[in-house]
């Protein structure tokens, strides 16, 4: 029974002396039993405080007397002096009320322990498993279900579900659930820790915001419940109680605990602190957990540090065997850590390096560190040297329980130190030997070592004076840029300890107190392990002295040259002016710089160049002699100075002193003894120009030089003028004369084209008339007369084609020619061309070749002017071909078409090419009876072709043919 009953009554002693012999503790009953004045025994709960009142006010009314009467009664002791009945009635009235208010408040008091009994059962068992769990699971994901399957299965609550918070959106997020409709419910709700959520003020919540548990006794009238009923309204869920417990790790609240009972007022006080060791369970477990992934990360990161570290290590136990070995320690054996693990210690490193190692392996186990250095051969090194440490491993308690190896390869080392020994004495003997002066300086400023060849720069007599002393004693005060020496030379120090080696420039003193100026080189060192710098110097006083000195005298020479060049680069006035101005600003800086020129009892501004805003140019335009500064030096013919221009009663002009001017200086350009104008420059500072009067001087002349040239040849360039206005008046004489010569021209087309209409009207009749006589229509005809008809119908043919070619040109030229301008197939238009020509060219003895394609040709012009020209140039080749062949072609040549008509007759001479093209123009072609022609239809063809936006060109070779070649602009 021990660890079942949590309360037991008992009617007789019998059952108490079981309950006393069974060793139940924690039980309470009404006295010993020797002394019990009733045969009625009770075993009290010591949670039912009330009962065991009741009962124990009962038992303590009994007096002693009273209790021996009974006791003799009812164990059949011998009776004094008889029965007193009327007492046993009382007594036993007494007993029979007692009986039945104790049953009563038993039998109440035992139902609510009863359901009490029941669920602190219940949760100290959810406790005990879950417990188990946390002890049973390995991470947080794993533990979270089983906990939400305990508290329901276990624990008697309808859902269990925990949630971790996003710091992100710092919404709820649910890892682990478990109970009737848990996935839906949580997938319909959305629950924030939020304070500023309007789902943030709930249960969870609260846990979160508050840090403690948040218990809700009633969740029907709880409004804080209230956002979440019409879900569990949906889902059928009728949760009465509710507690929401915060989850914590390492001490911050990371999520929540939600469980849900089917019962108001299911979570009393021992209820609440079960469930809040359960969450301090959790909590400790997360702790757990994130401790236990922290060391496994550890142990990795130790893990993959041991097997790259440079550093052979290998963990051995008392009896020479290994426990751990890294990767470097197995490679130097050719084997793996699992192959050498378990394996021992002189079976792996051999007799020889295990009785070299094996004293100190002992002094290790024997708790003391001990090294040696190993050499073995190598077949690269030839000889390998290992640095080998033993360290005792010890148990917490402190007891030795093997060792620790480390292996180190100091070949390398070994080999750098003998070179650094050799090394040492080569950099000794060039320090000592040295021409330039080395010292060594602390980080504080002061000498610490130096060559021969410092202490006689310095002046010093030996070391010992040497190193007595710091840089600030042997430099002045103050270096040239007004830093105290011993400031600027512990900045220095320190800055070449952190950047690196640098160089500078120095001013020194020497013993003697004569300053130098050195150039060195600075560059950080080490003695016995303190930071030094090691400087060389080298005295460079003198090269710094002529230095400057060069750096001067280029300077102005510099300066002057460029204006000289500029000023005579061009001989233009406002070039000059532009020069004289640039190098002003240029080689003296000044605020404002002027240039006048001395003109008509004036000075005229030739131009300025101000960084003053608040001066107009158009105040400086004119000044008058010796009414301004520029005016009084002009007038006084020598430069002048100003130091103080508002104060100054020579300067009249009001808007200098408004912007500020203080300074001036004003310098007369002279030619001779004649001042031809002035220089003025001006700073809105305090400036001393007269310190640099010789160059400003200088400066002048060679502005002078420029501005006498310039208007020397200003001076010529109006002589030109004057020759260029007589030319032009020349040309306008000319050009009237040429339009009185293209008006006659006009008039002599007009003309042509009246008469060749006048004529043109006869000749239609006459070549009407003739044709019809050759039809003999009005009667017949003998060979003779058709002959002589012909003749005439010829003659009235190309006297037609002469007028109508005289009309055309004179329409051209009157620009009365009208073009069409429609689509037409070019292509079309040739094949029509060619078999009308064909006929006369065979007559003649003549090959006709065409190569114009097959597909269509489009293009927008005049059609008719097209054929006009193609028949032009027809033609010609016809007239001026004797044998061989005529050629028309067509190609597309980018947006145009490319028409050519080529022959093979006399050609053209080179001479006679200029006479193409022009109107009434006629070469020699050596054929006679060829200069019938007009000499009309080339230039016809050309002025018809341009003015279809068109080109017409020619080639040709004396005595092997000719090609005529014209372009017209293709249909997009």
């Amino acid at each position: 029974m021990s660890g079942q009953v949590d309360f037991l009554v008992a009617e007789t002693t019998s059952a108490l002396r079981l309950i006393e012999d069974a060793g139940i503790t924690g039980l309470r009953y009404a006295g010993p039993l020797g002394e019990a004045p009733v045969r009625l025994s009770l075993a009290v709960s010591p949670n039912i405080k009330g009962l065991r009142g009741i009962i124990d006010t009962g038992l303590g009314s009994i007096t002693q007397a009273e209790a021996a009467t009974i006791r003799r009664q009812w164990v059949g002791a011998p009776l004094q002096g008889g029965v007193n009945l009327h007492e046993v009635l009382r007594w036993a009235s007494a007993l029979a009320l007692l009986m039945a208010v104790g049953a009563l408040a038993f039998y109440l008091w035992s139902l609510r322990l009863r359901r009490e009994v029941t669920r602190q059962t219940r949760l100290y068992a959810a406790l005990t498993r879950c417990n188990e769990a946390i002890a049973r699971s390995v991470s947080a994901t794993d533990l979270f279900p089983k906990v939400c399957q305990i508290a329901v299965e276990l624990g008697g609550m309808q859902m269990a579900w925990i949630g971790l918070i996003d710091t992100n959106t710092s919404l709820l997020r649910p890892v682990g659930w478990f109970g009737e409709q848990a996935r839906a419910y949580l997938h319909g709700i959305e629950i924030s820790v939020d304070t500023d959520h309007p789902k943030g003020k709930g249960l969870t919540g609260l846990a979160v915001q508050e840090n403690q548990p948040i218990w809700c006794q009633d969740a029907r009238h709880d409004e804080r419940v209230a956002v979440w009923r019409s879900i569990r309204a949906k889902l059928g869920i009728d949760w009465r109680a509710m507690a929401v417990l915060p989850l914590r790790r390492q001490g911050v609240t990371i999520g929540t605990l939600s469980l849900n009972a089917g019962s108001v007022n299911a979570f009393d006080e021992k209820s609440q602190r079960l469930l809040v060791d359960m969450a301090a369970d959790i909590s400790q477990a997360l702790d757990h957990f994130a401790r236990a992934q922290a060391l496994l990360e550890v142990t990795k990161q130790l893990q993959t540090i041991a097997n790259h570290a440079p550093v052979l290590i290998a963990q051995c136990d008392q009896n020479f065997r290994y426990r751990f070995v890294n990767q470097g320690y197995a490679a130097l054996f050719k084997s793996t850590p699992q192959e050498l693990l378990g394996q021992n210690v002189q079976q792996v490193v051999g007799e020889a390096t295990f009785a070299q190692a094996k004293p100190h392996m002992d002094g290790a186990l024997a708790g003391k560190p001990g090294q040696y250095d190993l050499e073995l051969p190598d077949k690269v090194l030839g000889m390998r040297t290992l640095q080998v440490i033993y360290a005792p491993e010890r148990n917490p308690g402190g007891q030795v329980i093997g060792f620790i190896a480390a292996v180190l390869d100091i070949t390398q080392r070994k080999r750098a130190e003998a070179e650094a020994r050799i090394s040492a004495l080569a950099y000794q003997s060039l320090f000592e030997s040295s021409r330039d002066a080395i010292t060594l300086t602390s980080m504080e400023g002061h000498f610490v070592g130096g060559n021969p060849a410092a202490f006689e720069l310095f002046g010093c007599r030996d070391r010992e004076e040497f190193v007595s002393l710091s840089v600030a004693d042997l430099s002045p005060e103050r270096q040239p840029d007004g830093r105290l020496s011993a400031e600027k030379a512990k900045e220095i120090v320190h800055r070449a300890l952190q950047e690196g080696a640098h160089a500078f420039e120095w001013v020194h003193r020497r013993r003697d107190g004569t300053d130098f100026v050195t150039e060195i080189l600075i560059t950080p060192a080490e003695s016995n392990g303190v930071p030094i710098v090691q400087a060389s110097l080298r005295d460079i006083t003198e090269r710094i002295r002529s230095r400057e000195a060069l750096e001067r005298s280029a300077s102005e020479l510099t300066a002057l040259n460029a204006l000289a060049k500029q000023v005579s680069a061009s001989l233009e006035l406002t070039q000059v002016t532009r020069a004289v101005l640039d190098q002003s600003l240029l080689a003296i800086k000044p605020d404002l710089a002027m240039l006048f020129l001395h003109e008509g009892g004036g000075l005229h501004l030739l131009g300025s160049s101000s960084e003053v805003g608040a001066l107009q140019s158009s105040s400086l335009a004119v000044q008058r002699l010796g009414e301004c500064l520029c005016g009084v030096a002009a007038a006084q013919s020598g430069p002048l100075y100003v130091l103080d221009v508002p104060n100054d009663p020579r300067c009249g002009g009001e808007d200098g002193k408004q912007a500020g001017l203080q300074a001036f200086a004003a310098l007369p350009l002279r030619r001779g003894d004649l001042v031809i104008g002035v220089l003025g420059v001006a700073a809105v500072n305090a400036r001393d120009f007269e310190s640099q009067a010789t160059f400003l001087e200088t400066l002048a002349e060679q502005a002078s030089a420029g501005l006498q040239n310039a208007q020397l040849h200003r001076q010529i360039e109006r002589h030109v003028a004057e020759l260029e206005q007589r030319v032009v008046e020349r040309t306008t004489e000319l050009a009237t004369a040429k339009a009185r010569a293209e008006g006659a021209d006009e008039m002599k087309s007009a003309f042509l084209a009246t008469m060749s209409h006048e004529l043109r009207t006869p000749l239609n009749s006459i070549i009407g008339f003739t044709g019809v006589l050759m039809q003999k229509l009005p009667g017949p005809l003998n060979a003779e007369q058709e002959k002589q008809l012909g003749m005439v119908r010829n003659s009235g043919r190309h006297l037609l084609a002469l007028i109508n070619d005289v009309l055309d040109i004179s329409k051209i030229e009157a620009g009365e020619m009208n073009l069409a301008h429609v689509e037409f197939d070019l292509h079309a238009l040739l094949e029509k061309i060619g078999p009308m020509f064909a006929p006369q060219v065979k007559r003649r003895g003549l090959a006709f070749k065409q190569e114009v394609g097959a597909n269509e040709m489009m293009m927008v012009g005049d059609a008719r002017r097209v054929e006009q020209v193609l028949n032009n140039l027809l033609s010609n080749a016809l007239k001026f071909t004797a044998q061989g062949h005529i050629e028309i072609a067509c190609v597309r040549s980018g947006a145009y078409w490319a028409i050519s008509v080529t022959d093979t007759g006399r050609g053209i001479k080179p001479e006679d090419m200029g006479k193409l093209f022009r109107p009434f123009g006629q070469i020699d072609s050596g054929h006679p009876g060829l200069h019938d022609a007009t000499g009309l239809g080339l230039a016809l063809s050309k002025q018809l072709v341009e003015a279809m936006g068109g080109r017409i060109e020619a080639s040709s070779v004396a005595g092997q043919g000719s090609c005529f070649r014209f372009t017209l602009q293709a249909k997009e």
